[in-house]
């Protein structure tokens, strides 16, 4: 709700404050759930709204630094995330049970 409700905001600054606050009601959320990939993408995410919200306060956050290491830290964790499924669905496990001695 109200990740659906930011987008009714007037301004910039209450709209990336409202994605700040639904971000981490699902951090919250995908923590009890122990989906830490997920979660581990949603702080990321965090961080970006934050830095949005601060982008006239902190020269810094202007810079092309800052952006691409978002973009690397977001497309690390997308890799991240497939090379774990890749990993767990499609490397078969051995059976040792029918196995004589």
């Amino acid at each position: 709700m109200i990740l659906m409700n930011s987008f009714m905001r007037g301004s910039n600054r209450k709209l990336f404050f409202f994605q700040l606050m639904g971000c981490l009601i699902f951090l919250i959320q995908f923590i009890l759930l122990e989906a830490y990939t997920g979660a581990l993408g949603l702080a990321v995410n965090i961080l970006r709204n934050l830095l949005l919200l601060k982008v006239n306060d902190w020269p810094w956050v202007r810079s092309k630094k800052t952006l691409a290491a978002i973009l690397v830290l977001l497309t690390e964790l997308g890799l991240f995330t497939f090379m774990t499924l890749y990993i767990t669905y499609s490397v078969p496990e051995k059976d040792f049970s029918a196995r004589r001695a």
